[in-house]
This record gives structure tokens, sequence and C-alpha cells, in this order.
């Protein structure tokens, strides 16, 4: 399991602004961990995975700018 699946809200947008992690990095580590555990508790209907990559890029690109939100 990835570590950054399990990091609070408040430590992911920490690391996030110190560019110590991409948005990308941490929404592929929450699809890959998702991929594993929801045959089991099938918590979802379905994912995108394709979104979520494509809303992580766009985060990356604001954070890059200084333009990230609080969280």
């Amino acid at each position: 399991m990835s570590e950054l699946t399990e990091l609070t809200i408040a430590e992911a947008a920490r690391l996030l602004r110190l560019h110590s992690i991409s948005a990308t990095e941490l929404a592929t580590a929450h699809v890959e961990r998702i991929a594993q555990v929801d045959p089991l508790v099938k918590a979802f209907l379905r994912t995108t995975p394709e979104m979520y990559e494509k809303q992580a890029e766009a985060a990356d690109a604001k954070l890059k700018r200084d333009e990230g939100g609080p969280l």
C-alpha cells in the first residue's frame, strides 16, 4: 500500500504546497488503491481514472503557478 493513501487531507495539502508530491502522484496512488480494494468492498459503482488524471494535471499546473487553494 502506498503511504500517499494514508495521508490526512491536511498532510496531503501541505506536501502539495511544498511541491514534495504532485497531485498526479496522489491521484494515481488512490486510483491504484481503489483498484486493489474495490473488488472486495464494492464501494464504487464506476471509476473514471482518466478524469482523475486530467483533474490532477490541472491541479498540478495551478500548484506550479502557486495558485493552489487551501486544500
